[in-house]
């Protein structure tokens, strides 16, 4: 109440106040945030501290946590706020994570997030990933982002995928898009 936030955190976690100290942390500025998640991850409870790192903008440390301790929900709503402007690194990992653990259409979102097209087919071709509409625009890249023969060539295969699943119209407009 007196607003000193950072001392009634210390004593939640010298007198193991956990509920105390989740509640306090969320309120609380980045830095103590990040304290008392690490307070959490050193008492053996990774969802709170990757809750509590996520907030403190600190995404690697609980991307690592999330990897580590097979936070596969956490890492879900993690990589559900991820977006285009977010560290390729992180992205990257997210994707290949998910990759590992056969949740492929999220691995094709994050592939086609951060500008790897051509992996993101591959994969959608290798597991039967099922192309939506809003998938094979995230898949198609800018027409002067590369060279026109690999655009080209991403498209073709994306086509001939959507062609093979029955999506008939999204395969023409791909073919379209390809020329």
């Amino acid at each position: 109440m007196a607003g000193r936030i950072s001392h009634a955190l210390r004593l939640a976690q010298e007198n193991n106040f956990d509920g105390d100290l989740m509640s306090l942390a969320l309120s609380s500025d980045p830095s103590n945030m990040a304290q008392a998640a690490k307070y959490y991850e050193t008492r053996g409870q990774p969802s709170k501290a990757v809750v509590l790192y996520q907030k403190a903008g600190c995404q690697k440390r609980a991307l690592e946590l999330c990897f580590s301790a097979r936070l596969f929900d956490a890492l879900r709503k993690i990589a559900d706020d991820l977006s285009a402007d977010s560290d390729p690194e992180i992205l990257a990992k997210c994707a290949e994570f998910f990759m590992q653990h056969s949740q492929h259409e999220k691995a094709v979102h994050l592939l086609s997030m951060s500008n790897q097209y051509e992996r993101a087919v591959e994969l959608c071709c290798e597991h039967d990933v099922q192309i939506t509409e809003d998938m094979a625009e995230r898949m198609t890249p800018e027409k002067n982002s590369m060279d026109a023969n690999q655009r080209a060539d991403i498209l073709s295969r994306m086509a001939k995928l959507c062609k093979k699943q029955g999506s008939f119209q999204l395969a023409c407009k791909k073919f379209t898009q390809e020329g």
